[in-house]
Parts: structure tokens; sequence; C-alpha cells
């Protein structure tokens, strides 16, 4: 049953870029300071030795301040930042948990329809729903959703894997596919409704459910 939308919550919340989390992105940057640690280190020393005996002292201890500041608030910021992330993680968990629960879903995620559907936009961002009865599709502010296919009404699905010409192929089920193809029947007219960047749930996991699902209601 499909409860009234929120205007306080959003539907879904896509997960975060794990490639942008703080603390890999500070792992990464020591992994390649430490190649280059000696030689900073020796031409810090040399400046140093230049501004105590030839330059200003109290510049000098300017400058040795500073570096020593400097680590101790990269570190305060990084965990700073560790920590709003975190808080950010638990909270797009939790939408995407109330999300699950409100749909009575066994597999949800999003994913950008390309074309086909006439009740969605091109290159529309949308949330896919699967449950027992049917493929139900919500967009991402509120949980009414856009359209429910039946899973009578998928009559053929497909795995899309691009070659390096990006020509498309379904010939074949191929677990690095990029998209899902969907052949839809709508009174007496099938169309093809395609559908990538299926951004945590895979294209093969998703023909794999789907048609797990037609065969469980005897498609």
């Amino acid at each position: 049953m499909v409860t009234p939308p929120n205007s306080d919550q959003v539907f879904w919340k896509d997960e975060l870029n794990t490639q942008l989390i703080p603390g890999k992105f500070i792992s990464l940057i020591l992994s390649y300071a430490k190649f280059g640690g000696i030689f900073i280190i020796f031409c810090g020393i040399v400046l140093l030795f230049a501004l105590f005996f030839y330059i200003s002292r109290p510049l000098a201890w300017g400058v040795v301040i500073y570096f020593i500041l400097l680590p101790g608030l990269g570190i305060i910021t990084g965990i700073t930042r560790k920590k709003k992330w975190k808080r950010l993680q638990q909270e797009i968990a939790e939408v995407q948990r109330r999300a699950s629960e409100k749909t009575g879903a066994f597999l949800i995620g999003s994913c950008i329809h390309v074309a086909g559907n006439p009740k969605l936009n091109r290159d529309q961002n949308i949330v896919l729903a699967l449950t027992p009865e049917a493929l139900v599709i919500y967009p991402y502010d509120r949980d009414i959703p856009l359209d429910t296919i039946s899973l009578q009404q998928i009559t053929a699905i497909h795995t899309v894997v691009y070659d390096d010409e990006r020509t498309p192929h379904l010939e074949a089920v191929d677990s690095a596919a990029q998209a899902l193809q969907l052949t839809i029947k709508h009174g007496n007219i099938d169309y093809d409704c395609l559908l990538r960047s299926m951004k945590n749930i895979r294209p093969i996991d998703w023909f794999h459910a789907i048609q797990k699902a037609r065969i469980q209601v005897g498609v």
C-alpha cells in the first residue's frame, strides 16, 4: 500500500560515491606524498637553516609553528568531514530502508530511463521497485508510482553490452552488461524500454531477479 507523500522526506536518495569518501581521498594523498616526503623534508631543513642563520629567526619560528599546526588542522578537518559523510551514509540508508518498506519490494534501486516507456521522460532518473507481482517505477521525490508494470506484461528481458564502438549487443546474458532492455506489452502494442546507470544493483542482478519473479508467477 502506497502511503501519502511526505513533504519533509524524499522517497529516495542514491548512495554516496565511494571514490569521494574523505578517508580514501586522504589515504590517496598520503600514498603519493610518501614518495616525495624525503625530498620535502630535506628542502624544509635547508629552508629553516637559511631562515634561522641568514634571514630572520622570528620568520623561521613562524614557519615551524605553521608546519606544526598544519597537520593538526588537516587531521581535525578530515575527522569532521568523515563524520559528516558517515552521517550522510546513515541518512541515505534510512531513506532507502523506508522506500523498501513502503513499496513492499524485495529489490529496489535507481537507474536512468533512456527511452521507450511512454509514461516517462527521456533520460529520466527513476527508482525501480520489484515486488512479487510487478515492476513499479517511482520518482525520487515522492512515493507515488509513475508506472506499474505487471510481470505478465514483461514479454522479454535482455542485458545490453556495448562494445568499443558503442554498438549494443543483446544476444547473450552477460555479467558485464551496462544496461537492461525490457519488452513490455501494453494492450495490443509491444514497446522496448531501455534502462541504464543502475547505481546500486547491476543490470545482471535485475535481469536475474525479474526473470525469477516472472517464473514464480507463471509467466
